[in-house]
């Protein structure tokens, strides 16, 4: 567990300056198998482009960042994307907020199966 890594003082930990360890590591897991050369054909149909690229990887870090409900600062954060997403950006009708407000969705779905 978590709270094992740091009483350790463990690599891992360390790491992540001992903030989402667990979740940290377990994108860096998945986004290296991703990254194996026999998905070439997988990521290929997942994004073409480098920006594309970019996108998907910032939207797994917050998906699997969004696992880790003890966390208050990535609360807080989302909590203000929310906000800013569906409260202040009601009529924002911009592709950025439609990106935001399906990311936070995403995020709190992902967060609520982790409960």
């Amino acid at each position: 567990p978590k709270g094992q890594l740091i009483r350790e003082n463990s690599e891992v930990a360390m790491k992540y300056k001992y903030r989402s360890i667990n979740e940290q590591n377990s994108l860096d897991v998945a986004w290296t198998v991703l990254m194996l050369p026999q998905f070439t054909d997988l990521r290929s149909c997942i994004f073409g482009t480098m920006s594309e690229m970019k996108r998907f990887r910032q939207l797994l870090v917050n998906l699997f960042l969004a696992t880790d409900v003890l966390d208050d600062d990535l609360n807080s954060m989302r909590k203000a994307r929310w906000e800013r997403a569906f409260v202040d950006g009601k009529k924002d009708r911009s592709a950025e907020n439609r990106h935001r407000r399906a990311t936070i969705v995403l995020e709190l779905m992902m967060q609520s199966s982790d409960i």
